[in-house]
């Protein structure tokens, strides 16, 4: 257990009736620019087109708020199922499997269990988002099963 420091806030009253510390303020400072760059990041997710993209955001983004290194081998623990997954990217959870089935192919991703995602290479991954159109399209051709 930790010490914990309890503030009460009068919400009613003007700025002179709150008083904080600067240790709070700090950590509210830190949330609140938490919650607006995890905004930025779902704005950002959402203006994807491909589906590829948007699944490939949502893992980079599930990296960078894991603790642990965010370079070479990258564990992302999953955090919700592909149903759930899909709901959140405006996809359809067949599309998420597929996309994921994707990656796999193409080495970027393996899966060892349902709520798991290894990246070997993070920087490399990253760069899929930085690819140009042209060059995205031969990724996903690239990885397609034959019909």
């Amino acid at each position: 257990l930790t010490d914990a420091r309890i503030c009460k806030i009068n919400l009613r009253g003007d700025e002179q009736d709150i008083v904080i510390g600067p240790e709070i303020t700090g950590v509210l400072l830190e949330a609140a620019f938490n919650e607006v760059h995890n905004a930025y990041v779902l704005q950002e997710l959402l203006s994807l087109r491909r589906p590829i993209d948007r699944v490939i955001r949502f893992l980079v983004d599930v990296i960078d708020r894991s603790v642990g290194p965010k370079v070479g081998h990258c564990v992302a623990a999953l955090p919700m199922s592909r149903e759930d997954i899909a709901d959140y990217l405006f996809l359809q959870r067949e599309t998420v499997s597929r996309c994921f089935s994707q990656l796999h192919r193409a080495g970027f991703l393996q899966m060892p269990d349902r709520h798991t995602g290894v990246i070997k290479d993070m920087e490399h991954f990253r760069e899929l988002l930085d690819i140009d159109n042209e060059d995205a399209s031969n990724f996903t051709k690239s990885t397609q099963t034959p019909a």
